[in-house]
C-alpha cells in the first residue's frame, strides 16, 4: 500500500512539472491582437488573439503585446512586466471602457510596465472609471497615448511605494465629473510619505497636453515631477496643482502654457507643516479666470523669465511668485 502511494505521489509530481512546463513553454515573448483574432488562438502574428485580456496571459513576462491593424481590444488588468503597443502603422489599437470601469488597471509591484500609441476611451459620456489606474509599478512608461472622457482622472498613479513614471507625447482631454468634482487629466500620489528612492514618486512629463478636464496635472504627497514643453487648457479648475497632502511636494515648470483654466493657472498648496513648491521656468500664465499664480501656503519660485499676464476677470489678478528660483 505505502509503495502505491510512493508511486502515485511520484506520478501526480511527474504530471505537474510537465504541465507547468508546457505553461511556460507556452507564454511567448511577443504576441499579437488583431480585429479578426481570437482568444483561443495562440496570439502568434499568423494566428492572432481578440482582445488584450486573452493575450496577457499568453505573453512572457517582461514581453511584449502587439497589435496588427486597428481595432477595440478591451479593457486590460497588468499582475507583470509587460509592453503594450497598439501600433501606428494602420492606426491604434483602441479600448473602450464604460460601466464604471478603468480602460487599464495595473498592479505589479516593483515591476516595469510600457503602454505605447493606445487610444483610451471612457465612452463621451464620461461613464468610465479612469483611463489608466496604476495601484503599484515599478517603473511606468506611457507614450502616444490619447486618454479622454473619464469620469475620474484620465490618468492615475496612486501607490502606496516610490516608482519612476514617464509620460511622453500624450493628450488627456474630457476627463472628469461634469462641472467639476475629481478628475485631472493627470494625477500621481503616494501613500508613502518618508522620501527618497523606493518611497517617493518621480514623474518626467514631456511634449503633453491635458486639455478640458477638471485638473489639468495634480501632483501630491511626496511626489517630484518635473513637466516640460506641456499645455494646462481650458481645465474646470486649475492648470497646474501642487498639494502636500501626507508630504511635501516639488513640481518644476519648463516651456509650458497654462491658460484659459476657470480658477488658477499654476497653484501650490499647503497641508499643516507639508507645502507644495512649484518653480516655473519660460512658462505663459495667461486668461486664467481668477487668478495666474496662486501660492496658497505653498511656494511658486520664478526664475524671472516668465510671462504672466491677463488672468483674472479684469485681466490683473496675475498673483505673484513667492520668491525667485535658486541659481546655479
Amino acid at each position: 500500500m505505502n509503495k502505491f502511494r510512493f508511486v502515485f505521489k511520484a506520478f501526480a509530481l511527474v504530471v505537474f512539472a510537465f504541465a507547468t512546463t508546457s505553461l511556460v513553454q507556452a507564454q511567448a515573448t511577443r504576441t499579437w491582437v488583431s480585429g479578426v483574432g481570437d482568444d483561443a488562438n495562440p496570439c502568434s502574428r499568423t494566428a492572432p488573439c481578440k482582445t488584450f485580456a486573452g493575450a496577457i496571459s499568453k505573453t512572457a513576462t517582461g514581453g511584449e503585446i502587439d497589435a496588427l491593424d486597428p481595432g477595440g481590444f478591451g479593457t486590460l488588468t497588468i499582475t507583470k512586466a509587460i509592453t503594450v503597443d497598439g501600433g501606428t502603422g494602420q492606426g491604434w489599437a483602441s479600448i473602450l471602457a464604460s460601466g464604471g470601469i478603468n480602460g487599464i488597471n495595473i498592479n505589479s509591484a516593483g515591476s516595469k510596465v510600457t503602454l505605447r500609441n493606445l487610444s483610451i476611451n471612457g465612452a463621451g459620456t464620461q461613464i468610465g472609471a479612469h483611463g489608466i489606474s496604476a495601484t503599484a509599478v515599478g517603473v511606468l512608461n506611457v507614450e502616444n497615448c490619447v486618454i479622454f472622457g473619464f469620469n475620474n482622472e484620465g490618468l492615475l498613479v496612486a501607490l502606496g511605494s516610490g516608482a519612476n513614471v514617464n509620460v511622453r507625447n500624450c493628450t488627456f482631454r474630457n476627463n472628469g465629473a461634469a462641472g467639476g468634482g475629481v478628475g485631472a487629466g493627470m494625477r500621481a500620489t503616494t501613500t508613502d510619505a518618508t522620501f527618497g528612492v523606493g518611497h517617493t514618486v518621480y514623474v518626467t512629463v514631456v511634449d503633453t497636453s491635458s486639455d478640458n478636464n477638471t485638473e489639468g496635472f495634480r501632483m501630491e504627497s511626496n511626489v517630484r515631477a518635473t513637466i516640460s514643453n506641456s499645455t494646462a487648457l481650458n481645465n474646470t479648475l486649475n492648470g497646474f496643482d501642487c498639494f502636500p497632502g501626507t508630504a511635501s511636494s516639488d513640481l518644476n515648470l519648463e516651456s509650458c502654457i497654462s491658460s484659459n483654466n476657470k480658477q488658477w493657472g499654476v497653484f501650490a498648496g499647503n497641508t499643516g507643516a507639508f507645502v507644495g513648491t512649484i518653480r516655473i521656468s519660460n512658462v505663459t500664465v495667461t486668461n486664467n479666470s481668477v487668478q495666474g499664480l496662486n501660492p496658497a501656503g505653498g511656494s511658486i519660485l520664478s526664475y524671472n523669465n516668465n510671462k504672466v499676464q491677463g488672468n483674472g476677470p479684469a485681466g490683473t489678478t496675475n498673483g505673484s511668485p513667492t520668491g525667485p528660483a535658486p541659481q546655479s
